[in-house]
């Protein structure tokens, strides 16, 4: 006969799992909170200061840019940056001067435009071939059909001051001195 025992063994069972660590304990991290803080606001103040210096609004306005006006109070324009092919871009400037105070150049119809500190010198966004009518309010001129009695028709442009000025028979020029810039003017088609 076998010696070996029929009784069933039980399986052991598994040592308890050892707790998990304790967390470090907590520091103090004020100062991180505050140099992180003190980082925040200086970003994001420069990033508003940035933006004002070297946004899009009339403040910024360069040479050559395009803009709509309107008449907003005695002496005082509300200004639009506009793309010069906008219709509704009825002036370009010429200059920009460092204060308000100071004139536009004589030498052509420079419409002068404090914005903030700087005086912006507007000339007409004309172009070569198209026709102009006075706005409802006369201030500014806008593109239009080439029909009617108040229409200017831009019948040539020339860059630069030629003398003598070559405009056709029948128009008459309109001269900037900066940009140097002829506009030949005569009019639209009578209805």
């Amino acid at each position: 006969m076998s010696t070996e025992s029929t009784e069933p063994v039980e399986p052991e069972e598994p040592a308890p799992a050892a707790p998990p660590p304790a967390p470090p304990p907590a520091k103090k991290n004020w100062l991180k909170f505050v140099i992180v803080g003190v980082l925040a606001i200086a970003l994001i103040g420069g990033a508003i200061y940035l933006f004002n210096q070297f946004g899009s609004g009339p403040a910024n306005a360069k040479v050559g840019d395009c803009a709509s006006i309107k008449p907003k109070d005695q002496d005082q324009w509300d200004v639009t940056l506009l793309k010069c092919a906008d219709a509704n871009a009825t002036h370009k400037v010429a200059k920009v001067l460092p204060n308000k105070e100071d004139a536009c150049p004589e030498d052509g119809y420079y419409e002068p435009v404090g914005v903030d500190k700087k005086q912006l010198c507007l000339m007409p966004n004309f172009e070569e071939g198209a026709c102009y009518t006075p706005s409802d309010d006369g201030s500014t001129f806008k593109k239009g059909e080439c029909k009617g009695d108040s229409v200017v028709k831009v019948v040539k442009k020339i860059d630069g001051n030629p003398d003598p000025v070559d405009c056709p028979s029948g128009s008459s020029d309109l001269k900037f001195s900066e940009p140097a810039v002829i506009f030949c003017l005569g009019t639209g088609e009578t209805p």
